[in-house]
């Protein structure tokens, strides 16, 4: 094998290096961008797990006040509107 023919052999295997890095960089940039995507997908997340929390809590405060105000409505309702006639 002459010089020339080496020199080519070395030039191929320099390239197809070089590519082989150029392709490992392109991935390791793409998978911390998926994982920057993640960071962000759990932190929506959370953020949504906080507001359904908040929400739970005024639903149930909501409902014990509805609740307390139907007891009220129905005791008021049995004195205004007596379930029995009146004797005569």
């Amino acid at each position: 094998m002459d010089f020339t023919a080496i020199n080519a052999l070395f030039d191929a295997a320099v390239a197809f290096i070089l590519a082989a890095v150029e392709r490992e960089n392109s991935y390791k940039q793409q998978l911390a961008a998926k994982d920057e995507q993640l960071v962000q997908k759990d932190q929506q997340i959370t953020d949504l797990q906080a507001q359904l929390t908040t929400a739970n809590a005024l639903v149930s405060a909501d409902t014990a006040e509805l609740t307390s105000l139907h007891d009220k409505l129905t005791q008021l309702s049995g004195i205004l509107i007596p379930t029995e006639p009146a004797a005569v």
